[in-house]
């Protein structure tokens, strides 16, 4: 997983194969545990205090654009 921006090294990963074809690898993943969910809330906690010193337009804005990148990449995202 990603967390603060830091890709965490030796975590376990999990994969998925096609149902039709189980020889076929569809994606692969991190899985995440408990210390990496802490981890992930002890960022948002930092990140809430900057967050919150920018405008409501500036937020909105850089939602926008993350709804944005996901549409365009919602191929990906979903493989």
């Amino acid at each position: 997983p990603i967390i603060d921006g830091k890709e965490l090294e030796g975590t376990p990963t999990a994969q998925i194969n096609n149902p039709s074809d189980t020889r076929e690898l569809v994606t692969k993943f991190s899985m995440a545990n408990q210390y990496h969910a802490d981890q992930a809330l002890e960022a948002c906690e930092r990140a809430k205090k900057t967050w919150g010193r920018w405008t409501a337009k500036a937020r909105a804005d850089v939602l926008r654009r993350a709804a944005q990148l996901m549409r365009e990449q919602k191929r990906e995202l979903i493989a």
